[in-house]
């Protein structure tokens, strides 16, 4: 049966896609003790994979990653037998569907995401002893390609950004919640799993947002603009909650309709796509994570470092927020180079 690279039609593996559990890792038990060599392949890679899935934090994570690595798994068989050729050769063929992208509407960044799933579970399967190669062949045999960004991202301007919350001005929640994710850049993730008790209060007065376990596990603080913190403290008065008190902390910021439990990442997709079309626009393929992108352009438009976007953004490496300073224009760059007093500072250096 032919096998797409991205994409496979193999048996899932049955993996818990809710919390993280605390997994108590116990050795994998040799393949050799399965009766047959095909069974022991299949059944090796599955326990595997099914452990490895279980270490990643992110549900959306974890189901990409599961297709992607079932996908490659039922094209590279058994790990035991996996050889640096056999991983070259699978990257080839990676490579030449990427070629194809055009006539496949595959983007590239799926060819990215693809290996690194791959390359991540294989170094994981070593560490189990399931797989003999060494790490720096694994590494190289699936390196990834340069990926280039689609510029431009999908986003919304400045005046685009006021036109959408202006569409939510009847609704105290809504409007909030886009002001929110507007002006930090926030995942839809953190900002459906946001608590009254991430909501702290510096020695200034000023609001900031303590967000727990973000992607990677990694905490980040994000100070709130004083406008949207004055909007989202009314929004909490409203419903008779208050931040720093000890029995509201695990209310959610964001509730589900019905007011228990956290807003879902789907109805926060259904929000925005309502107040694009009530905005006029529609025809722009906007996403809560176009929201975050807008957020990261606005502030690299505004003068912000790329340092200072990362630590905002919660990005673990840089070279993914520098992603963005591709979509800073001529007109952009001579803002930042016709500041007033570089002249002056020239000649303060040179004395």
């Amino acid at each position: 049966m032919q096998r797409d690279i991205v994409g496979g039609n193999t048996p899932p593996v049955q993996v818990d896609m809710g919390a993280n559990p605390n997994l108590s890792m116990q050795p994998f038990p040799q393949a050799a003790s399965v009766q047959t060599q095909e069974g022991a392949a299949q059944w090796g890679w599955r326990v595997v994979l099914a452990a490895f899935l279980n270490t990643l934090d992110s549900p959306a994570t974890r189901r990409e990653y599961q297709r992607d690595i079932e996908t490659a798994l039922a094209v590279l068989g058994d790990l035991h037998a996996l050889t640096a050729v056999a991983l070259t050769e699978y990257r080839e063929r990676c490579l030449a569907r990427l070629a194809r992208v055009a006539a496949n509407h595959l983007a590239p960044a799926s060819v990215v995401r693809h290996l690194a799933a791959v390359r991540s579970f294989l170094r994981f399967a070593r560490l189990t002893g399931q797989l003999r190669l060494p790490d720096e062949v694994i590494r190289f045999s699936l390196k990834s390609p340069k990926a280039k960004v689609l510029k431009p991202y999908q986003v919304l301007s400045a005046a685009e950004q006021m036109q959408l919350v202006a569409a939510a001005s009847g609704k105290p929640r809504d409007r909030v919640l886009l002001l929110l994710v507007i002006a930090t850049g926030v995942r839809a993730s953190e900002v459906c799993a946001l608590q009254v008790g991430d909501l702290v209060i510096d020695e200034e007065g000023d609001l900031l947002i303590h967000i727990r376990q973000g992607k990677g596990r990694q905490d980040r603080i994000i100070p709130l603009a004083r406008d949207v913190a004055r909007e989202l403290r009314n929004l909490l008065a409203q419903r008779k909650l208050k931040i720093g008190r000890e029995r509201d902390k695990s209310a959610h910021v964001f509730a589900s309709r019905q007011g228990a439990g956290q807003m879902t990442t789907a109805r926060l997709r259904q929000i925005v796509a309502g107040y694009l079309r009530q905005s006029d626009l529609q025809d722009k393929p906007i996403s809560p994570h176009s929201l975050r992108h807008s957020a990261a352009i606005t502030w690299l438009r505004s003068g912000a470092s790329v340092v200072a976007v990362q630590k905002l953004l919660g990005h673990a490496s840089l070279s993914t927020t520098q992603k963005y300073v591709d979509h800073l224009e001529v007109r952009d760059l001579k803002k930042v180079v016709n500041r007033p007093g570089t002249a002056s500072r020239l000649k303060q250096n040179q004395a």
